[in-house]
């Protein structure tokens, strides 16, 4: 289950989706310079959300787990 954060375009629209491993690493994860340009800021508990296969923490590195679909 990942923690997430939004990464809008200039209009607002949701393109992308930063995955975080913890409420922990979500509070601390802070972009800076042009990454930072569209990612709203920490909003409180944003997590449990399932995802489609593993990606990466961008705050520790670590890997988050997602629902390997092929398995299911």
């Amino acid at each position: 289950m990942a923690h997430l954060r939004h990464i809008n375009d200039s209009t607002g629209e949701v393109v992308d989706y930063a995955y975080l491993c913890s409420d922990y690493c979500n509070s601390e994860w802070h972009p800076e310079g042009i990454a930072a340009d569209g990612v709203e800021p920490y909003g409180g508990w944003y997590g449990c959300q399932e995802i489609s296969c593993d990606e990466v923490c961008a705050n520790c590195g670590e890997i988050v787990e997602g629902i390997n679909e092929e398995e299911a």
